[in-house]
């Protein structure tokens, strides 16, 4: 399911605003108001967009942006450009708008002392909207984060913590629930801390809804309690969610009548289509087959007329998208420029190439030296252990000059041993002190110990990888350096061995057997270090990861 927090109202007068707009023409005739009708036009179009309103006279906007251009202050002309772009997004000419918003990014002076933050703001979060109705999921996700940027810049915390949340839609387009899940629990965070209740309320619909998808059914209904106890009226949206839990959770009864009230009250077909869908599966698994094949005809019915509006608005888009003359003559004004950046990236492209391979063969190397190292400490160790014994023979066949030599060379090695701890355990204490003292961790471990009252969920394991990542940042890269992938099983199993869990107590985590946990440990050896080892010899490569 798609939620997204931008609904752009079709309600509009057009009386009032073709009035509206001849009154603005006869001002601009006259030269003294010319700056005075301009801005007329801008704050206009800025009405109808902040009351959800399409904004119309694009014409009047095309003549307004290039006056500013000319005549107006950096602002002024970002101003021009945004509400430009908005005309042509209510247009559903979504390359023409696109532009505008580039050339409004374009006209800002960040350095400043008073430029409009805000605006920026708006205008990098009306990109990010339009680059999600594409799907371009990382091209809304860059400018979502400077929409972020100007925001806080701004002091509006409220839009900060609104671009945040909507940066969850990217995740969804590329299918990446963990870090869905991360943000929405983060904004609900956020928008409590910063006293904005209602928002932070409003991010459990999607919330539960993903938990229902991934069969989190306890936490799903711990914020549907939670959500009910604070909300009097809720929307049809979470009606439809928690119709959905109840039905996941096998109370069918409990499940229908929520589903009817979606359908009795809702505004629109998509509402229609998800109470249908709701009641054909709550009725399948019932004796009242007739109810059922009723709803799937509908549900079909509701399904074909989502679809053909969709088509009808993509085929619309398409026809502007290559019928709107503006965009070829820009390409062909800025050729020079096209051809100049086009060898600038291909410049960019072969210094990253030569850069990331810089960096590949350092880190290849920094491993080799490690291990080198880590080799060369294991046998001194066995030295100093061999040549304490050989002294003690010594001793007893009294042969001092011997003994002496022996003696230095326990000097020499003791000093290498204490270097090499000095240098890398030290570091390695640091980091497993802190892991192993963080809330999280303790929580997995009082789970090892009683199972039955307590229950990892897919949020503890994103808090645990969080902790790791950011004590030592290279820990995940170096599992991957030698494999392509590693299967998610395999990757929990690695991080609590870096945690040191006890093979028992990683069979009860992951719920596998402990010859099972011993098997997956043999076989990672080869497959991260690419030869043979032990179970116990992994567990001591891996937890020797401290950088």
């Amino acid at each position: 399911m798609s939620f997204t927090h931008y609904n752009i109202s079709n309600r509009v007068c057009p009386q009032r605003h073709t009035l509206f707009f001849l009154l603005i023409l006869l001002l601009s005739s006259c030269g003294g108001g010319r700056r005075a009708a301009m801005l007329a036009v801008l704050d206009e179009a800025d009405s109808l967009n902040r009351n959800y309103l399409p904004v119309t006279g694009d014409s009047l906007l095309k003549e307004a942006a290039r006056w500013f251009d000319s005549h107006g202050s950096a602002n002024e002309r970002v101003r021009a450009h945004y509400l430009l772009g908005c005309a042509y997004r209510d247009k559903g000419e979504a390359p023409a708008a696109l532009q505008c918003y580039h050339d409004a990014v374009d006209c800002a002076d960040t350095t400043a002392s008073d430029c409009d933050y805000r605006l920026l703001s708006r205008v990098h979060g009306q990109m990010g909207y339009l680059f999600y109705q594409e799907y371009l999921p990382q091209e809304q996700l860059n400018a979502l984060n400077k929409a972020i940027h100007y925001s806080r810049l701004s002091k509006d915390t409220l839009s900060a913590i609104k671009f945040y949340e909507f940066s969850a839609s990217a995740y969804e387009l590329s299918h990446n629930e963990d870090s869905m899940l991360s943000i929405y629990n983060k904004a609900i965070e956020e928008y409590s801390k910063n006293g904005y209740a209602e928002e932070s309320y409003r991010c459990y619909e999607p919330l539960i809804d993903l938990l229902i998808d991934r069969d989190s059914l306890t936490l799903a209904y711990d914020y549907i309690k939670k959500y009910k106890k604070k909300v009097e009226n809720p929307s049809l949206l979470f009606n439809y969610i928690e119709g959905k839990y109840y039905l996941m959770a096998g109370q069918i009864s409990t499940s229908l009548p929520l589903f009817y009230t979606v359908l009795v009250n809702a505004e629109d077909l998509n509402d229609s289509l998800l109470a249908y869908q709701g009641l054909y599966k709550a009725y399948k698994n019932t004796t009242q087959q007739d109810s059922a094949m009723y709803c799937a005809d509908k549900y079909y019915w509701a399904t074909s007329c989502v679809v053909e509006r969709s088509e009808a608005k993509n085929l619309q888009q398409l026809n502007s998208a290559y019928n709107y003359s503006r965009h070829q003559q820009i390409a062909i004004d800025k050729a020079k420029e096209s051809a100049l950046t086009k060898t600038i990236l291909f410049i960019c492209i072969i210094v990253f190439t030569i850069f990331a391979n810089g960096m590949f063969y350092i880190i290849r190397k920094r491993k080799k030296e490690r291990a080198e190292l880590e080799l060369q400490h294991e046998n001194d160790v066995q030295e100093l252990f061999k040549t304490r014994k050989e002294i003690d023979c010594l001793v007893n066949e009294k042969i001092p000059s011997m003994i002496s030599e022996k003696t230095n060379r326990i000097h020499e090695l003791q000093a290498k041993i204490e270097e090499y701890q000095s240098i890398y355990l030290h570091k390695r204490k640091n980091a497993d002190k802190r892991l192993l003292e963080s809330d999280v961790c303790q929580h997995f471990r009082n789970i090892c110990k009683d199972p039955s009252k307590n229950r990892i969920d897919e949020t503890d394991w994103i808090k645990i990888k969080n902790l790791l990542a950011e004590t030592i940042p290279h820990f995940f890269q170096f599992l991957t350096l030698n494999t392509s992938s590693l299967r998610e099983i395999e990757i929990r199993l690695c991080v609590l061995v870096r945690l040191y869990f006890k093979p028992k107590e990683i069979s009860v985590i992951l719920q596998i057997s402990q010859s099972e946990v011993s098997v997956l440990r043999s076989r990672l050896f080869m497959k991260i270090y690419g030869e043979n080892g032990s179970a116990k010899e992994f567990d001591k490569r891996i937890q020797s990861i401290s950088d």
